[in-house]
């Protein structure tokens, strides 16, 4: 019999940053922890033409999350929604696997073209005290809380890369969502970026889910 199942979402960064690791300048408190978020699946959502209201109304029911009309995050559980242009939405679960994907997939089949994005991006979380000295070594985006506050994501460039940057606590947390591609080379300018601040590696979510 032929297997069928979904098969897992892997992590982006097996082998290059593990849990625990201490990099860079290892005096006193890391300034900085990089986490990647492992286990989760991501959904692309594009409305179809003249249904966009429907198709709010069909999230909202599903998520009681409304669809961003403005570059911004929500979020509700292990669910969250982020506008990724006019019309268009990244729907990310943080558990349950490709199975969620596909069962958006259906739900809202005929009022939007879904594709799953789980093996196309990885999700990268900054956080600590020197966060935002790191990001503006690349980042095009005024980092400040009064202009970019926790909700707020941006489309943009990290370092010849093009990224999805949202905030997503005023700590602060940011996340970066990158394509795997580009990854390595990402996570190369990340590494040497932030090596003078201290750098602790952490973990979010669940490798082995998928």
């Amino acid at each position: 019999m032929v297997d069928v199942s979904i098969p897992p979402v892997v992590s982006a960064l097996a082998g290059l940053a593990t849990a625990g690791q201490r990099l860079g300048f290892k005096d006193g408190e890391a300034g900085v922890q990089i986490a990647e978020l492992t286990g989760v699946a991501i959904a692309s959502i594009a409305a179809r033409k003249g249904l966009a209201d429907d198709l709010s109304a069909k999230v909202q029911t599903l998520f009681g999350l409304p669809l961003p009309s403005e570059p911004k995050r929500v979020a509700a559980g292990d669910v969250s929604i982020i506008w990724s242009a006019p019309g268009q939405w990244l729907v990310v679960f943080e558990s349950g696997g490709r199975q969620r994907v596909s069962d958006l997939t259906a739900a809202l089949r005929g009022l939007a073209s879904t594709t799953d994005q789980s093996d196309s991006r990885a999700i990268i979380e900054i956080s600590g005290p020197r966060v935002r000295d790191v990001l503006a070594k690349g980042v095009m985006v005024d980092l400040h809380p009064s202009v970019f506050a926790p909700g707020n994501t941006a489309i943009t460039l990290v370092a010849h890369v093009g990224a999805q940057l949202t905030c997503i606590d005023a700590a602060p947390v940011y996340q970066l969502m990158v394509p795997r591609s580009f990854c390595l080379s990402f996570w190369d300018w990340l590494i040497s970026s932030a090596e003078e601040y201290g750098i602790s590696i952490g973990a979010k979510g669940d490798p082995k889910k998928g």
